[in-house]
């Protein structure tokens, strides 16, 4: 007798078709559609799917990203909630390959030059924009990406230029704060 069960392992057998709730759970960490229905019955069968499409699901993912199980299961933190927290995670950790990181600086400028945030060099000028603290602590950690970014491509110069951006918005945090 099959049942729904037994259709669902044939079915994982083959692949996780991409379109699927699976799928979804696995790359993005949710549903982009939700249906009702359960993805994975247990924590033990979504590690078991992730180990069976983990190549699949690499390859689907953009550069400077990991599907959310990977952050889930190979490094055992919850996945970011946004796409752009994935770089400073996978950055401090090591794990930009030699080819994404090309491909990255191919596709953001600001991964090359110093010329992103030019506004924010002085405490004054971060000022002027009377930007929230929800907007200053986005560029705080904009700014430390970069720097990193930027050290660990061998341009320190460069590095040194976003950390001091970043220091610039600390010190107006501060001063907002207190």
């Amino acid at each position: 007798m099959t049942t729904k069960r037994s259709r669902r392992h044939a079915r994982e057998e083959r692949g996780i078709p991409e379109d699927s709730k699976r799928w979804q759970l696995l790359l993005f960490g949710m549903e982009l559609v939700p249906d009702g229905s359960r993805g994975f019955e247990s924590q033990a069968e979504e590690l078991a799917a992730f180990r069976d499409a983990r190549e699949q699901l690499m390859k689907a993912a953009l550069p400077g990203q990991r599907p959310a199980a990977f952050f889930k299961f190979e490094l055992g933190i919850p996945s970011p909630a946004l796409l752009r927290d994935q770089l400073p995670i996978l950055l401090s950790r090591g794990l930009i390959t030699d080819g994404e990181a090309q491909q990255l600086e191919r596709d953001n400028y600001e991964l090359l030059t110093a010329d992103f945030g030019g506004a924010f060099h002085t405490v004054e000028g971060v000022r002027a924009m009377r930007l929230g603290m929800a907007s200053l602590r986005s560029m705080v950690a904009r700014f430390d990406t970069l720097a990193a970014w930027h050290q660990r491509r061998g341009r320190p110069e460069i590095a040194t230029t976003y950390r001091t951006r970043s220091k610039v918005c600390r010190d107006v945090l501060l001063g907002v704060i207190v």
